[in-house]
């Protein structure tokens, strides 16, 4: 199905761009997706299958917008590269 190769696409766009310079996530992610696609590759109810299409878009749309890597710099700390699409978040553990 077409509509399913799309959002398989998008999902794994959207891991390179949250796991972007951590090459093992990125290939964890990878291979999740794909096996979560073949576990589910012969659902034919069409309720059960665009329940999964939209559990997919969803994800994609979350490691957009969710998903920020914090990296280590020369101080030791960790620091957080935020993006437009993170704005409106809030953070965990954030004092208010």
């Amino acid at each position: 199905m077409a509509e399913a190769r799309s959002v398989m696409r998008a999902l794994l766009r959207a891991r390179k761009v949250a796991f972007k310079g951590d090459r093992p996530m990125i290939d964890a992610a990878a291979k999740h997706v794909r096996s979560i696609f073949e576990e589910r590759r012969r659902v034919s109810d069409p309720v059960e299958l665009e329940k999964n299409l939209q559990e997919g878009r969803e994800a994609a749309q979350y490691l957009v917008e969710n998903v920020i890597q914090a990296k280590r710099n020369s101080q030791g700390h960790y620091a957080m590269g935020l993006k437009k699409e993170h704005m409106g978040m809030e953070f965990e553990g954030a004092s208010r």
